[in-house]
């Protein structure tokens, strides 16, 4: 009897460490997000001071960068390269007088076949970065090089920059109707949200003043 008890606790401690790893649950977001310190902003078809950009970008930008200021999780990179991640936006263009689509144009596009009307530019993302861990697209279109998507659909993604200086394939992607709209912002809300939920920034440990002798 005392065999069999002591066989059923060897059992139970070898298979303690495997239950207790089958608890962890994986975080929502990549853990290269909650490490970072920096963050630049950009837009799908540009950054924030090209010349052709669209006046509604710019502002997307500007509206990302002071939510982000205003959360004081990340130090805002002037460089892309210089950053940890890159927040990368894109408000839709909505529909024209006639009720059609308006089609994203880039000024930049030139003769590539590839860049049609209605599709994402390369923006110096990596044709060849692999998908990494922690990258979710739920409730929308992959945003790649190339792919059509939800012109109706503001776009929200974050990445990183590799050693060849171009954007990854996104840490973290969310599309949504109006989702870049002042004041809501609701797409930078739902990153902000998961970010925080996932990591939470520990508060500061209060400082002890040292004791004065009489």
């Amino acid at each position: 009897m005392k065999a069999r008890k002591r066989i059923v606790s060897f059992l139970l401690a070898g298979l303690s460490p495997l239950a207790l790893h089958a608890k962890g649950k994986k975080p929502d977001v990549a853990e290269a997000i909650g490490k970072a310190q920096s963050v630049y902003v950009e837009a799908v078809e540009g950054q924030q001071f090209d010349r052709n950009l669209d006046p509604q970008e710019r502002m997307t930008i500007a509206d990302v960068q002071d939510a982000l200021q205003a959360w004081k999780r990340y130090r805002l990179a002037t460089q892309r390269e210089d950053a940890d991640i890159v927040i990368v936006v894109r408000r839709s263009h909505g529909m024209d007088s006639e009720g059609g689509m308006t089609p994203m144009e880039n000024p930049n596009r030139g003769t590539d076949p590839n860049n049609m009307p209605g599709s994402l530019p390369n923006r110096g993302m990596d044709p060849n970065a692999s998908s990494m861990p922690g990258m979710q697209r739920p409730g929308g279109p992959v945003n790649s090089p190339g792919m059509q998507t939800g012109a109706t659909e503001d776009v929200f993604e974050v990445c990183q920059v590799n050693v060849n200086g171009k954007l990854t394939r996104p840490l973290w992607s969310r599309t949504m109707e109006n989702g870049l709209r002042e004041p809501r912002l609701f797409l930078f809300q739902q990153f902000k949200d998961a970010v925080d939920k996932a990591y939470p920034i520990q508060p500061a440990a209060p400082q002890t003043k040292p004791e004065t002798k009489p």
